[in-house]
């Protein structure tokens, strides 16, 4: 039990007489102390019960409905919900505020049953869970003076109590408040209260929930200088953290008179009373029930940090405390451990990583609705919580840069492949912008049209590493529209001539992938319109009507979905000439029975033929008139048909390549390009003949020495006309690319056709944000005359501000300070597209 006659205790309690001999004469006033009642007469709440209170709001309607007509006083709000009984919270913004402005030491905040008192809010939040307790801290203060120094000097002019709970149900909180600078140095009962204890919170026949609070520098002459509960209250203490407070008993919380406290995940640090065994910590005295759990109680002294004085129901379990309780610590796992901080010196008593507190908390003790730890952050990291007032929160895991997701619109769906990060923590993957660039489900994308888009890659949380993001664009290019232009069914490239003889009619068609409408594409016939080479009055019909040259050039322009493209053909319009039906030779070996050679004239004149190389093959008429080919060595030939011409008709010759070989090869390759486009690199080849071709397969290389195949396209098998072909890289390498081809034959051989080389280059975006982070203003520079339109949008893609950027800008400031701190993201629109990640703190 106490015993108060010490020397040491006489000498204070003398020397607090002596300081207050001149105030403790006043007489005590009511809980609304100095303050007029006619100030408060316009203050009501919202419909949801709640009283705003900001003490930084500079709004001359203080009614305190909202955050914009907030009071700037708590003491008054308190005393308005003592008189409505629709206030159901009370929030409190960022700031110190004290019982009395006039500095009457005898006033105190008394807070009415079933009412919520919430701090730490900015002063924007629209919910509880909204708040960020150490960026926003809402002070409660005993210093009225404001001349508080160390060890607790020159607080003899402090409140004697800065709250008192009395007489309030289980639905009553103080949630998200340091309680700094009480002072109860008083000579016993003034009033309701007993002014040597309680001087942060006073509790009394209370049933309230003290939650998220710290208390610091208060002190007590005799007993609980943090938290005094008395009178049959039970008290319920979480997530507070208790440091340097002092008091006489109970350095901290002393629970007294059939009192006692539930106290879960608290913190107790360097917190005094004034002798051995009378609990630096905590003190129980006929305490009947209540509990510590998932708690540490370090280096409070003197020794005797947790005392119970008939107090056998109070329970210990699942703590550090320096020094262990008792016998039974290993049964109730009490470790005698450091906890690590990350540094007691400077106060700051989250914990370190690889702290013994880590996971040693009691899961099953948590209630659903502690979600979050003192800091704000998420409370259970790992598997099971960590002990104290502050979860371990975790390293920030670190990203490699995620290239940009280029893509063609057509392209098929694909799938997300996870960040590269030092975290084992899982990926799931959100759109920051709400536009219908892409279809994102899981990891999974499906293209829905051309555009530029944000992905946020938002990796869990595990025990060691915190959760956190990185973004990466995804840009879709408009697909090149194909066209391909046909005479008679046969397609023809930009490059070919379209001969025709006068006279003739041709069938000419188009096709095309674009979206476009059939009336907006835009023929053109390159000549004179008044004598026009080709009469297109029975389209799709065209007639040759004149002897000559011209060209017809479609353009398709560009749409939503593709890029505009065009083609031009070549005519070339000669005289009527008689068609030459000059069969096809097939690959003829050395030595082979002579081959007798079949050709044909619509003019029906004779026909002779002649070879440009006799060495390799030469022709002869056998003694029935039939004109033959002798194959003599390997090589090629050209084997010539002649008809003269006569009155009606122009000579007419035609020719064939004729290979003469020992063994036959597969294909007979006429060309090989390699040319960059939009959408990747082009490979076009042709041959002329294939002989049990299976396919070709194709090999990429950055030194022209090691290659990679990244691709295989079917052959035509056998075949004695040209055959075109044609494959895209959509991926190139940056810089210098090799590409070798290769034709496999049926067997399996495999046959070298060439190398050819494209310098591709990828374009970085140019966009820089500063500062960046920023705590309000940030600038941003860019090339002039690219963009037009700047877009800017939280981190759930919700879009804020719409900018029009002027031609000649290269820079831009955008003002965040209307809006709460996170990660902003900003897009700038234009010939370009680019992004930034902003964060404001």
């Amino acid at each position: 039990m106490k015993h108060f006659y010490n020397l040491k205790f006489i000498f204070l309690f003398l020397t607090i007489l002596f300081c207050l001999n001149t105030v403790h004469s006043k007489s005590k006033p009511s809980i609304l102390g100095d303050r007029p009642f006619n100030a408060i007469k316009r203050i009501g709440p919202n419909q949801d019960g709640i009283l705003f209170v900001n003490k930084n709001t500079t709004n001359t309607d203080l009614s305190g409905e909202s955050w914009t007509t907030a009071i700037k006083e708590l003491y008054i709000a308190i005393d308005q919900a003592n008189f409505d009984q629709n206030i159901k919270q009370i929030w409190v913004a960022e700031g110190t505020y004290f019982p009395s402005n006039t500095g009457n030491k005898f006033s105190f905040f008394k807070l009415p049953s079933g009412v919520k008192l919430i701090g730490g809010f900015a002063g924007t939040e629209t919910s509880v869970d909204d708040r960020n307790l150490t960026l926003h801290q809402t002070i409660l203060s005993g210093d009225l003076a404001q001349n508080d120094q160390q060890n607790y000097s020159e607080n003899y002019d402090n409140s004697l109590h800065i709250l008192y709970l009395k007489d309030v149900d289980h639905q009553t909180l103080v949630d998200g408040f340091t309680f700094v600078s009480g002072c109860s140095n008083g000579l016993g009962f003034s009033g309701e209260m007993d002014d040597k204890k309680g001087p942060a919170i006073y509790n009394e026949n209370s049933f309230a929930e003290i939650r998220n609070c710290i208390f610091t520098k208060n002190f007590a002459s005799y007993d609980g200088a943090g938290i005094y509960n008395t009178t049959g209250s039970h008290v319920k203490i979480t997530n507070c953290l208790f440091y340097e407070n002092k008091a006489n008993y109970g350095g901290a919380i002393l629970n007294t008179a059939n009192s006692s406290s539930d106290i879960l995940h608290c913190t107790f640090v360097n917190n005094v009373a004034a002798d051995a065994g009378r609990g630096a910590a905590i003190y129980n005295q006929n305490s009947p029930a209540g509990f510590l759990r998932n708690s540490i109680v370090w280096n409070n002294t003197p020794n005797g940090q947790i005392v119970n004085e008939n107090s056998s129901g109070f329970v210990i379990r699942d703590n550090i405390i320096s020094g262990g309780f008792n016998d039974d610590d290993e049964v109730n796992k009490i470790y005698n451990l450091n906890p690590v901080f990350i540094s007691e010196a400077a106060q700051d008593f989250r914990l370190a990583n690889g702290s013994p507190a880590m996971g040693k908390g009691d899961v099953a003790m948590l209630p659903v609705s502690l979600k979050k730890d003192l800091a704000s952050n998420i409370r259970i990291l790992g598997q099971a919580p960590d002990l104290g007032a502050y979860e371990f929160e975790g390293v920030k895991p670190t990203f490699q840069s995620y290239p940009m997701v280029r893509k063609t619109y057509g392209d098929a769906s694909f799938q997300l492949s996870d960040p590269v990060s030092n975290s084992g923590g899982t990926f799931i993957f959100k759109k920051l912008f709400e536009d219908d660039v892409i279809e994102l489900s899981g990891n999974s994308v499906t293209i829905l049209k051309p555009g530029f888009t944000l992905i946020n890659a938002v990796q869990s949380s595990t025990e060691v590493f915190k959760a956190d993001s990185t973004v990466f664009p995804v840009n879709v290019a408009k697909l090149t529209a194909n066209l391909v232009l046909k005479i008679d069914g046969t397609a023809y490239q930009a490059s070919d001539v379209v001969t025709a003889k006068y006279g003739e009619r041709r069938l000419f068609t188009l096709e095309t992938n674009s979206d476009i409408s059939f009336q907006d594409i835009e023929f053109d016939l390159l000549d004179d319109y008044q004598d026009p080479y080709i009469d297109f009055s029975e389209i799709p019909w065209i007639k040759a009507v004149k002897v000559g040259s011209t060209a017809l050039e479609v353009r398709i322009p560009e749409t939503e979905y593709y890029l505009p493209v065009s083609q031009r053909l070549q005519l070339q319009i000669s005289k009527a000439s008689p068609s030459l039906n000059f069969a096809a030779i097939p690959v003829l070996k050395v030595g082979e029975a002579d081959y007798a050679l079949q050709a044909t004239s619509s003019a029906g004149l004779p026909i002779s033929f002649s070879s440009s190389d006799d060495q390799v093959a030469s022709v002869y008429q056998d003694v029935d008139g039939q004109w033959k080919l002798k194959a003599t060595a390997i090589g090629w030939v050209t084997i010539t048909a002649h008809q003269n011409g006569n009155a009606n008709y122009e000579a007419v010759v035609s020719t064939r390549q004729v290979q003469i070989i020992e063994n036959p090869l597969p294909v007979s390759l006429i060309s090989f390009n390699v040319k960059a486009i939009a959408k990747g690199a082009l490979l076009e080849w042709n041959t002329a003949t294939e002989r049990k071709n299976a396919g070709y397969h194709i090999y990429r290389s950055t030194d022209g020495r090691s290659f990679v195949k990244i691709a295989e396209v079917k052959g035509a098998g056998n075949s004695d006309q040209v055959n075109a072909y044609q494959y895209v890289d959509h991926k190139p390498l940056n810089g210098v690319n090799y590409y070798q081809l290769y034709q496999m034959d049926d067997q399996g051989d495999q046959h070298d056709l060439g190398i050819r080389d494209l310098n591709f280059s990828v374009n970085e975006m140019r966009i820089f944000a500063y500062p960046n982070p920023t705590q309000d203003i940030v600038a941003l520079s860019f090339p002039a005359q690219i963009y037009q339109r700047l877009v800017l949008a939280d981190f759930n893609g919700k879009i804020l501000q719409r900018l029009l950027i002027k031609s000649n800008a290269t820079s831009i400031a955008i003002d965040l300070s209307v809006y709460p701190n996170g990660i902003y993201f900003v897009k700038l629109e234009g010939s370009e597209i680019a992004a930034q990640k902003i964060i404001k703190r």
